[in-house]
């Protein structure tokens, strides 16, 4: 229980190759991803995140080492510090257009991804993106949030 009438998934037992965090269980939405839950998975080599999804906590995936892709709906405003930290095969994350926060190492250690889109709902990203590919891009509006968080990081931009 997320104490606002909403739950939240705490702990994953499945050996699915892709995973669909559905909307609601027991007609209640499902609001989080807490930390850990899918952390040090090797099953689990995608992920869709439905509407109600607003937050991804903390090292909510962390060293899944097959994960390959990763959608996010437009439902999710929050992406919390080393959420998919040193998730080595992952390619591709697709994003909605609500994503708020990137938190610092969220991505860290991503080496197969090449690119991600930010979105300009994006109000804090700050560190997300360390020890990545020699070859990553952040994809995103002129003059965003994301254009200057490229530049900060030294990680090239391409405009939208």
């Amino acid at each position: 229980d997320d104490g606002e009438g909403g739950l939240i998934i705490e702990y994953y037992e499945g050996n699915a190759d892709i995973v669909v965090i559905p909307e609601s269980i027991d007609g209640k939405p499902v609001t989080r991803i807490s930390k850990y839950t899918f952390a040090n998975d090797s099953c689990v080599k995608g992920i869709r995140l439905s509407s109600s999804v607003r937050v991804i906590e903390k090292f909510a995936f962390s060293h899944n080492t097959n994960l390959k892709y990763v959608v996010l709906s437009s439902g999710v405003e929050e992406i919390g510090e080393s959420a998919f930290q040193g998730c080595a095969s992952l390619q591709e994350v697709i994003m909605g257009e609500n994503v708020k926060v990137i938190d610092v190492l969220a991505f860290v250690q991503c080496t197969s991804l090449k690119s991600i889109e930010i979105p300009e709902s994006i109000e804090t990203l700050n560190g997300a993106f360390h020890m990545m590919s020699e070859d990553f891009k952040i994809i995103g509006a002129a003059g965003s949030v994301a254009e200057t968080c490229a530049t900060k990081s030294g990680i090239a931009f391409e405009a939208k």
